[in-house]
């Protein structure tokens, strides 16, 4: 009787704790009068974006409160209310449309005039993601990402091939891809040239190089079957043949346990490690990017973050690496030196401008 009562004890604690995290979350996550709600979709580092914040509070008197990790389905139910946040920042533009179609969020034409925005100041391929095709402006960038290949330059040698000289075409990335793949004495892959989606899901990347997207210009068309996106997806398989089933996939396992790990979705595409645990620092050794970083994956693409402070330089300072854009489709030497440049983007919420400015609690 004793063990069960302890049992039923301990099962009432995680109940009541469940639901003090659920009340809690919901409680903060509620807008509040005289405080400028910010919503964040992603959560990397919620402390430094609060802080980033007070400071704004300190220069306009305006209180600020960040939620961050705030989900999708938590977000269009919000937005949708009557009391919206004041200011949203979303981890990439795929909503900007949809949201914008459906009265969701304010075009920012007006206020970046009342704000006096220069909008010269901001990049170029940065701006354009927030623009829809007819040349409102529907967000504005809060950072940007481009996408490059990265290469090891010691395995490059190793292979002979020459090791300031990336490859130019998709072509022949393939073709060095090849050659820089290894196998041990019992026939076993231990070293791989290229996985078109390692760290990370590229699909948009191979598309765009082959001249077409998975949604049209104005963002409310699936595309998915559209055939530059069909020979995406027929160029990535390629590096999956010539392998026993199974084999690449124990391969990335082998390199890194947590690879295949389940992780949410958001925005239509699950979450790698990297984006899950990056903000953590028990678990940064339990991100992908290590495959490259200890030499098992001899080129890989991924973003400008590579380069900073957190990444490269700090788990492997001496590797012998070279960064250049994604090769271009040998059929179309025009697209050589292009990428796409996604990133972080902030929206205002219907109304929530308007209603700063009324109220005389909008700096300006």
């Amino acid at each position: 009787m004793k063990k069960k009562g302890y049992l039923a004890f301990f099962l009432l604690i995680i109940i009541l704790n469940t639901w003090w995290f659920l009340l809690r979350n919901e409680a903060e996550a509620q807008p509040q009068e005289g405080v400028l709600d910010v919503w964040v979709t992603w959560g990397d580092s919620p402390e430094q974006l609060q802080a980033l914040f007070n400071r704004f509070s300190e220069s306009s008197g305006i209180p600020a409160r960040v939620v961050t990790q705030v989900r999708e389905d938590d977000l269009l139910e919000a937005l949708n209310g009557a009391q919206p946040p004041d200011l949203v920042i979303l981890s990439s533009n795929q909503l900007v449309q949809v949201a914008a179609e459906q009265g969701l969020i304010e075009p920012l034409e007006p206020w970046i005039e009342i704000a006096g925005i220069n909008l010269e100041d901001i990049y170029l391929a940065t701006l354009a993601q927030c623009v829809n095709p007819d040349s409102a402006i529907l967000c504005l960038p809060w950072g940007a990402d481009v996408f490059a290949l990265y290469w090891n330059k010691d395995l490059f040698t190793a292979a002979g091939l020459d090791p300031e000289y990336p490859p130019q075409t998709m072509e022949e990335l393939a073709q060095y891809a090849q050659t820089l793949s290894q196998v041990d004495e019992e026939e076993n892959l231990i070293q791989m040239g290229f996985m078109p989606d390692f760290s990370r899901s590229h699909n948009d990347l191979y598309a765009n190089m082959l001249g077409g997207f998975w949604l049209n210009d104005k963002g409310t068309e699936v595309t998915a079957n559209s055939q530059p996106v069909i020979e995406a997806l027929s160029w990535q398989s390629q590096f999956f043949e010539g392998y026993k089933p199974g084999e690449r996939n124990q391969f990335a396992l082998s390199v890194n346990g947590f690879v295949n790990s389940k992780h949410p979705v958001f925005g239509g595409a699950r979450l790698n490690c990297q984006q899950c645990h990056r903000a953590k620092p028990q678990n940064e050794n339990k991100i992908p990017d290590h495959s490259f970083y200890d030499g098992k994956v001899a080129m890989m693409v991924d973003g400008q973050w590579q380069v900073g402070a957190a990444y490269l330089p700090h788990f492997q300072p001496d590797l012998n690496y070279g960064v250049a854009p994604f090769p271009f489709p040998a059929g179309h030497p025009e697209r050589k030196n292009t990428s796409i440049v996604q990133g972080l983007v902030v929206v205002f919420p219907t109304g929530a401008l308007t209603r700063r400015w009324q109220s005389n609690s909008w700096p300006g």
